[in-house]
């Protein structure tokens, strides 16, 4: 039945792909086919859901369930990392939007050509913003690899689904480009947000809520034999008897009393304190590690494809209501993912080896399955909508770096005449090499590595931070900027291959010292650096050099988000971390609804941080006279 509804999603695919085609046909009658190849103008609804699906893939789908199976409640950190990442859109999106439209831009990485005109600080940020896509394009065929293989039960090898996951990933970029991106995203987001809902659900149907399966009272226990002879793959452990206990019950009194008496060969299962350490208190590099995790996040933005997103907004309002979505969104698909996560780490002794050896993720699917048609049907359907999502990021991100190659090396450098045919044929060899590379690294990462690689995708994203923050809003030197990137970058490839080299973990990752270093460097040399351009970069669409000034001019009319609100935003995720745990260990002094204390204010800090954000977009009042971007299309090539 899997096998059918993945049949039945590759021919809505195949249509999705027919439709998206028809629209690029049609926009290339009206404006170039590099913009109707990489542009486009889509209301709150599709942008919406291709941003969430953008997002929300891999890295939630498989990478989050997976921490909180390894590391427990450390995973809260993914919430109030989240909504960093929303406060961080709402900081770069008024501006940038804006301009687009204003000065016409096709590249995600134009306003630093246009605001700062210097070669060297262009090529910079093209590096910064395109070379950590190959991390997040990697994890976007690692997820899909390992859930498909893992629900075949091995029947296709990873890297068959990765070669799959590729060929299916060009043809549908090749079809339709940004339209054949937004139209399956539309689907697949749908397809995720159900899926979202519905899964907990059945979960806690089964397995019963963080709460019951903390309680004094556990129903769910069970005494399960793990030394027992081989089984088959899908046959369900043994349940060892306690003397004087009857089967499914469980012995009361401390961890450690009880497994001084456990039977040789016999685990306890089915309860949350029965896993050792998972209550207690964050060490003091934990607690550093959660920080730094969500200052990374604020990077996110900066990801070519969701400058992109920025672009083919219809209007402002539509780009509004998409953050204030955002904004709310880490309870509805990070949350889930964590009790995912932790329902496995609980049950998995009583589950068949077949469940115990998949993903967090794709296990308890497996269990959920084999529960009934009903659970059948909705863990096959979200599934389907996951692997599609996935396919949607991957696409996105391929789209969004072959888009900014083409006008940044191949149209501005290497072929300043091009055409815009041969810029779209170009991209498709960008998005070819990409692949093949995504390919080959999946054979070794897995998800284990997705907490690392995120890291790195978004410390490296952040050496361009100061550049977009210092170009929307102060008059700065463009050298000034360059030097603090060089410096940003040099700082992070030595810090890392010290690190590499020498099996340091440092509590302070190399990416926060990068970012120190370049926004030190950057003050510095501004206040010594007087401001030069290169003048063989003037490109003639933007005529005169953009300035804060003008900035600020075209921001006139709009009333822009109270943007002193985000640093308060920000400052209550830092406080929420248990600093007072005193260097961890401890346990937790109490439970509630099954969360520890500390997690538990997290979780109340992050909605504190969300309606902050809210009414921060809220209080954003576009402009009137801000037209449809439909004038990308007439946008000179």
């Amino acid at each position: 039945a899997l096998y059918a509804f993945l049949a039945a999603y590759l021919l809505v695919l195949l249509g999705i792909g027919g439709a998206a085609y028809r629209r690029r046909r049609q926009a290339n009658r009206v404006g170039s086919k590099a913009s109707a190849y990489f542009g486009g103008s889509y209301s709150s609804r599709l942008l919406g859901l291709t941003t969430f699906s953008s997002i929300f893939s891999g890295y939630t789908i498989a990478g989050i369930p997976s921490e909180a199976y390894e590391d427990g409640f450390l995973s809260l950190r993914w919430l109030p990392g989240g909504v960093c990442m929303a406060l961080s859109m709402l900081l770069f999106s008024p501006r940038l939007r804006r301009l687009s439209v204003d000065r016409c831009y096709t590249s995600p990485n134009d306003f630093i050509k246009d605001r700062f005109r210097y070669t060297p600080l262009t090529l910079m940020c093209t590096f910064l913003m395109t070379a950590p896509q190959i991390f997040f394009c990697t994890v976007q065929f690692v997820s899909f690899g390992s859930m498909l293989s893992n629900l075949t039960l091995g029947a296709i090898p990873e890297w068959l689904c990765r070669v799959i996951f590729g060929v299916v990933v060009l043809w549908m970029e090749r079809l339709g480009g940004m339209h054949s991106v937004v139209l399956s995203d539309a689907v697949q987001g749908v397809l995720m947000i159900l899926g979202f809902v519905i899964v907990p659900i059945f979960v806690m149907g089964h397995y019963g809520s963080l709460g019951s399966m903390a309680s004094a009272s556990c129903s769910s226990c069970e005494i399960v034999r793990v030394d027992g002879p081989a089984m088959d793959p899908l046959s369900v452990p043994d349940v060892c008897q306690w003397p004087g206990l009857e089967p499914g019950q469980c012995p009361s009194g401390g961890m450690d009393r009880i497994n001084q008496t456990l039977p040789v060969g016999c685990v306890l299962s089915g309860c949350l304190p029965h896993v050792p350490g998972l209550y207690a208190y964050p060490d003091l590099s934990s607690l550093f590690q959660m920080l730094f995790f969500m200052v990374n996040l604020l990077a996110l933005p900066l990801n070519p494809h969701m400058i992109q997103r920025m672009y083919i907004a219809s209007d402002d309002s539509a780009l509004r209501a998409v953050v204030m979505e955002l904004c709310l969104a880490p309870f509805l698909v990070m949350m889930p993912g964590i009790i995912i996560g932790l329902t496995k780490r609980v049950y998995e002794k009583q589950w068949p080896m077949a469940s115990q050896m998949a993903s967090a993720f794709a296990g308890v699917n497996m269990e959920l399955m084999r529960k009934g048609v009903v659970e059948y049907g909705v863990v096959s359907v979200f599934t389907c909508g996951a692997l599609a999502a996935i396919m949607s990021t991957a696409d996105s991100v391929i789209l969004g770096v072959s888009c900014t190659l083409s006008y940044d090396i191949y149209k501005d450098i290497l072929r300043p005449g091009a055409s815009s045919g041969h810029l779209v044929n170009f991209s498709g060899l960008v998005s070819l090499a990409l692949v093949v590379v995504s390919v080959c690294l999946g054979f070794v990462v897995d998800v284990r590595h997705f907490s690392t690689l995120l890291t790195l995708q978004n410390g490296l994203l952040l050496q361009a931070f100061p550049a977009y923050v210092s170009g929307l809003w102060f008059e700065i030197s463009a050298v000034a900027v360059s030097l603090g990137c060089f410096s940003g970058l040099a700082v992070f490839a030595i810090c890392f291959l010290y690190n590499l080299f020498t099996l340091v973990d440092e509590d302070v990752p190399e990416t926060i010292w990068a970012t120190l270093i370049n926004v030190i460097v950057v003050f510095v040399a501004s206040r010594y650096m007087e401001d030069v351009y290169d003048e063989s970069t003037v490109n003639r669409r933007w005529g005169s050099q953009l300035a804060a000034e003008d900035i600020n001019d075209a921001m006139a009319d709009s009333l822009e988000p109270k943007y002193w609100v985000i640093p308060i935003a920000l400052l209550i995720a830092v406080l929420s971390l248990p600093w007072w745990s005193h260097g961890g260990g401890e346990i937790s002094s109490g439970v509630f609804g099954g969360f520890p204390d500390w997690g538990l204010i997290m979780l109340g800090a992050t909605l504190v941080m969300s309606i902050l954000g809210l009414a921060v977009a809220a209080a954003w009042r576009p402009g009137e006279a801000l037209m449809d971007n439909s004038s990308e299309a007439s946008s000179t090539e």
